[in-house]
């Protein structure tokens, strides 16, 4: 056992420095960095719901680019650790850095098994240092959990076509599980849709097409079976409300270079633009040439550039396509510019190069580690600001009953995560609702005071008149301010 550990390590011990400069990196002060906002704060309520009051879920949150839903696959992910951690938030910053660690475990393992140790080591480099990535490691975000599955998709499509006709029943349970592994995707964000209508071409292209199309959809149907079961009982609202996006979507002249430019941040420039130069010559360089790894090459360059024109149609026709969705053929780039720099003639040229692009990327990390602490969340405001204005609330609210919460830091006035570790402590404000019947609400915003007298939303204007009983200010310039309901005499 010694030995074989022994023999582990040294073939493997690039790998083991790597991964675990991974996990300093997304574990580091994940209590102030990671990400509790609205979409975390509705989501956690909604895990609240399913440990406590036993009340499973068949859709997740409503999608930022139109009036559709996610699938609940996201909730069920983040549920076992809210369960073994008590419902502390924290447990989701943790799915998330468990998520990115066994996608950086399957990376290593696919590139391995397809190339060689040192493609494998470069591709787990990028993914473990890129500024971008590592934010995703610590951020309970739907598209966050999706690297995992598009390379589990991938591997699997892979392992279907290496099967001799012979074993065709075992081509078509790889089949099915890369629909498995897709359609999971797809449960987690609708970025998924790209890769798997390029998987659906690509299979169209092999041999006894139409069995392997059947047994891919109905991977697909299952891993999607939460979300038809939802349609079935909401007369089918989802197709509805995406119908309804689809014809109202105006086409764009979207600029798909600065697109590039920006999304390549992923794993190899973040905010320097002008260096996009280098690996999109190095993806050009690769997919023009043969190594001794062609077979398995021109599969991911086949797969990528079906990939590409795809989005490179929904980009140009969809007024809402962000720039994430350019994800899964950027997990397909990281691999093959790896596999490229690794087929390369060893140098010291080559190298110092790869050596000052990853050298680049991990000290832009370093440099941002500490210049955020959460996706979109207002300047001061964490989960540890939370939770400290929680304690305040829940000392006063003993002598200021039927109470609500509200914001003015940013677009979530309802201030759900506050919510949610309110509820956790035993004391949760009224429902949002209520704010017209409320006698008390507390509202978090600057140092302004007139902001708070002034505000027209409507959770301020509900309570009017009134008069501002107490304040407390915090660092950060944020303040909380308890705002007493005038009634009438």
């Amino acid at each position: 056992m010694i030995k074989f550990i022994k023999q582990i390590l040294k073939k493997h011990y690039l790998f083991i420095i790597i991964f675990l400069i991974a996990l300093i990196l997304r574990l580091y002060r994940i209590d102030y960095l990671t990400t509790f906002g609205r979409d975390q704060g509705i989501d956690y309520l909604s895990i609240k719901d399913m440990i406590i009051n036993h009340k499973l879920t068949l859709i997740g949150i409503k999608v930022s680019l139109a009036d559709f839903f996610q699938g609940p696959v996201y909730l069920y992910l983040l549920a076992p650790l809210f369960y073994v951690m008590k419902l502390n938030p924290l447990a989701g910053a943790y799915t998330a850095v468990i998520i990115s660690l066994f996608t950086i475990l399957i990376l290593y393992y696919v590139v391995f098994k397809m190339f060689n140790v040192r493609a494998a080591n470069l591709a787990t480099s990028f993914f473990a240092v890129s500024p971008q990535l590592v934010a995703f490691g610590n951020t309970p975000l739907y598209q966050n959990f999706t690297p995992l599955f598009i390379l589990l998709g991938v591997w699997c499509l892979y392992q279907a076509l290496l099967v001799n006709k012979e074993s065709s029943h075992k081509r078509y349970f790889f089949i099915f599980l890369t629909g498995i592994f897709i359609g999971i995707g797809l449960e987690l964000h609708f970025l998924i849709i790209t890769l798997a209508l390029a998987v659906l071409i690509y299979i169209m292209g092999t041999g006894s097409f139409i069995k392997s199309i059947i047994f891919y959809l109905f991977g697909l149907l299952i891993s999607l079976s939460p979300t038809i079961l939802f349609e079935l009982k909401h007369d089918f609202l989802n197709i509805h409300l995406l119908i309804n996006y689809f014809n109202n979507s105006k086409q764009i002249s979207l600029p798909f270079l600065s697109v590039w430019g920006e999304r390549l941040n992923y794993f190899a420039i973040h905010d320097y633009n002008y260096l996009i130069i280098a690996p999109v010559l190095l993806f050009i360089l690769s997919l023009v040439k043969n190594n001794q790894f062609s077979v398995n090459s021109n599969f991911l360059k086949k797969l990528s550039l079906i990939t590409f024109f795809i989005i490179f149609i929904f980009a140009i026709s969809l007024s809402s396509f962000g720039t994430h969705y350019l994800l899964p053929l950027l997990m397909l780039l990281l691999i093959i510019i790896s596999v490229y720099l690794s087929s390369l003639r060893p140098s010291k040229f080559i190298n110092i190069t790869c050596f000052i692009f990853l050298g680049l990327n991990l000290l832009i990390t370093l440099s941002q580690l500490n210049n955020n602490h959460g996706y979109f969340m207002p300047d001061g405001w964490s989960l540890k600001k939370i939770d400290q204005v929680s304690r305040i609330i829940i000392e006063s609210a003993s002598i200021h009953p039927n109470y609500n919460v509200a914001s003015l830091l940013d677009g979530d006035t309802r201030t759900y995560p506050l919510r949610f570790v309110l509820s956790l402590k035993g004391n949760a404000p009224q429902d949002y609702t209520s704010y017209p019947q409320n006698d008390y609400l507390y509202v978090v915003d600057r140092d302004d005071i007139n902001k708070v007298i002034n505000s027209n939303v409507w959770e301020i204007n509900s309570m009017k008149p009134f008069n501002i009983e107490q304040a407390w200010q915090m660092d950060d310039g944020i303040s909380l301010y308890l705002l007493a309901r005038v009634k009438n005499i």
